[in-house]
């Protein structure tokens, strides 16, 4: 039972989950959980509001938080305490991502993207002309050598090599998340608008093929906005969390639900898939379950002898 918790990351040995949340108007805190006894571990309470994006880096070392008064936070993941506090430039940092090779930190937040080195903690760039979107979703590709960023209208590409805009793809549907596939080869983008005349939210994911950046697939499961998806570490399941207080998983291929979980009676703000593929982890406002992700999965064809 937490105050409330908005994200959710493990560390790359996929043994510990991160929390991170706090009050809206109170500090941030991030929590670990030690994921084979579900006891809580450690609690900092080093963010001035609520923490809203957390990611953890590939090599094991970092973790990073964003939170209320464009507040970022870069963590020693071994003794999670930080190592370096910076400005997202913006009111509220709400998604960090960190590059394959962990070299590298990203941080968004209304009209600001900004990019860091994670063991100088020095800015490599802040995106400039960004227009006030609403700006909510970023990640680098598998190869590291694009920066995917989602506003409210458009999904801009920029190259890592001088992040330069290589694309635009207008979006009718404003962006809310993004997630590159496991191989590099899809990009999954949860897309969002609220319709007025029906006083709801109008939610669907859309697949690109990270080649060609054309659409390959849409899925349309959920009756309100989706926060998060991850895909499985072999990329063949993609797991979602929505407002509508329940979370799918989605066989990538044929776009069918392969199970619809509703254990949680609040809305699924905060998403993470193990590295090692063995949780799957939802956070409501105050509660945070584990699955075992394998029981939720179609079981594996028997190899013939």
């Amino acid at each position: 039972m937490r105050e409330s918790t908005h994200g959710l990351a493990f560390l790359a040995d996929g043994k510990t989950l991160l929390a991170g949340g706090g009050c809206f108007l109170g500090p941030g805190d991030l929590t670990t959980f030690d994921c084979g006894t579900g006891k809580v571990g450690t609690t900092e309470k080093k963010h001035r509001l609520a923490i809203w994006g957390i990611s953890a880096s590939p090599d094991g070392k970092w973790i990073a938080t964003g939170g209320g008064f464009g507040q970022v936070i870069l963590w020693d993941a071994a003794s999670i305490k930080p190592v370096a506090v910076l400005n997202g430039g913006c009111e509220y940092s709400d998604t960090t991502c960190f590059s394959p090779d962990s070299r590298l930190m990203a941080s968004c937040g209304d009209k600001t993207v900004k990019v860091w080195n994670t063991e100088t903690r020095n800015e490599v760039v802040s995106l400039p002309d960004l227009e006030s979107n609403g700006i909510h979703a970023l990640a680098f590709s598998g190869d590291g050598k694009i920066l995917a960023v989602g506003d409210l209208s458009n999904l801009r590409l920029y190259g890592t090599d001088g992040y330069k805009e290589v694309k635009n793809i207008p979006c009718p549907l404003g962006v809310r998340y993004l997630a590159f596939s496991p191989d590099g080869k899809i990009l999954a983008v949860s897309l969002v608008k609220f319709d007025v005349e029906q006083m709801k939210s109008i939610s669907r994911l859309q697949f690109l093929d990270t080649t060609t950046w054309k659409e390959i697939g849409t899925w349309n499961g959920h009756d309100d906005t989706i926060c998060r998806c991850s895909f499985t570490p072999d990329g063949r399941y993609l797991a979602t969390a929505s407002l509508d207080e329940t979370s799918c998983i989605v066989e990538v291929k044929t776009g069918k639900t392969i199970a619809r979980l509703t254990g949680l009676t609040e809305s699924i703000r905060g998403m993470a898939i193990s590295p090692n593929g063995k949780y799957l982890a939802l956070a409501g406002y105050k509660t945070v379950q584990l699955y075992d992700l394998a029981s939720l999965l179609p079981p594996e064809p028997k190899k013939q002898p």
